[in-house]
């Protein structure tokens, strides 16, 4: 099976850098290449050839967005015969959710402007008929939109590739580190909503510490000056090695349809290198045997986890049984099998 992944990110270069792109695309095709189960490509939308599509059994549109070229490329899929598949890991294709987009909510957008953007998103889903999805929620939001839809539910999972670069974490048990890894200003809300939280704990606990990564517009100065370390934008391969610096990651999302649609990519990358999580309630999460000791539902909860986990030896038990829940469940070559199940079903009808 000849596969192609057609990708809207703005990586043009380099897809891979986009996290989205690295687990929707990349993750299942580095499993279907080393199985030899398919021989797949990934592009940027900006970079499809037409005249190349012909070499494909199947095109899979990662996060299809209004575009002309996109429109072209369906018809000619259609007039090949060629299957075509449409992969969200957001809510980026309901008009009647655009005040809930990170768009509008941060004030990147008017809601008019959000608005549109959905409407056009949503014409270009409209023409699809068969989806994969991150989550239960954004399959619950396809069948809602298009009733008639075959939409499979393929889970983000981690990279055995990605998992063979770790290194142990080395947190320093002296210091209690909370980080928060952010991959652009859209989750500066996010953030603000466990701010006060936070502030309070390292008020209260000398050795508490805030790592902030990547783009976050917030006002720092709540937080103690000297135990707040700011990075911008880093490498990728920079991650893990800041991951392991941490006590605990911190996954805060603003309840509402857009963010209950999330995966749970923090809580994986932290279970994966065993630092333990903190996060909102969302399905993806929610789902996993060990979500009781992770999801914070209120303020007085997030309060009394960091307080539970201030303590070195329940960190180190908890972080070391959320490794071993992600390490054996939460595989790239499981979710891949399902993928492969659906492609092949869609591809004999």
């Amino acid at each position: 099976m000849n596969l192609l992944f057609v990708s809207s990110t703005r990586q043009l270069a380099n897809p891979y850098l986009d996290q989205s792109v690295r687990y929707r695309c990349y993750n299942i095709a580095e499993v279907l290449t080393k199985t030899r189960q398919a021989n797949v490509h990934i592009v940027s939308l900006s970079r499809l050839r037409l005249k190349s599509l012909k070499h494909y059994d199947v095109v899979v549109f990662h996060r299809p967005i209004a575009a002309r070229i996109i429109h072209r490329a369906i018809a000619e899929l259609d007039s090949l015969g060629i299957l075509r598949v449409a992969d969200y890991d957001d809510l980026i294709f309901d008009p009647a959710q655009a005040s809930g987009s990170p768009l509008f909510v941060n004030g990147f957008r008017s809601l008019p402007e959000t608005r549109d953007y959905f409407e056009r998103n949503r014409r270009v889903f409209s023409t699809f008929r068969y989806f994969t999805v991150s989550t239960e929620p954004l399959r619950e939001r396809v069948l809602a939109l298009q009733p008639d839809a075959d939409c499979r539910v393929i889970r983000n999972a981690l990279s055995a590739h990605w998992l063979s670069q770790l290194h142990d974490a080395d947190a320093d048990a002296s210091k209690f580190v909370m980080g928060y890894f952010s991959g652009s200003h859209s989750h500066d809300k996010d953030f603000l909503s466990v701010s006060s939280v936070l502030a309070e704990h390292m008020h209260t606990h000398r050795n508490a510490y805030l790592l902030l990564v990547g783009q976050l517009g917030i006002d720092e100065a709540r937080f103690p000056r000297n135990r707040t370390v700011r990075f911008g934008r880093v490498r990728y391969g920079q991650l893990p090695q800041l991951l392991g610096r941490c006590s605990v990651t911190l996954g805060p999302l603003v309840d509402g349809a857009f963010n209950a649609c999330k995966s749970g990519i923090k809580f994986l990358e932290s279970g994966a290198l065993g630092v333990p999580f903190i996060g909102s309630r969302i399905e993806d999460i929610a789902r996993h045997a060990c979500s009781d000791a992770v999801l914070a539902d209120s303020t007085e909860q997030w309060s009394d986890k960091l307080e539970q986990l201030s303590d070195s030896h329940t960190r180190a038990a908890l972080g070391e049984s959320l490794q071993a829940h992600v390490l054996d469940t939460c595989l790239a070559d499981a979710t891949t099998r399902t993928f492969s199940e659906a492609i092949h079903a869609w591809a004999v009808r």
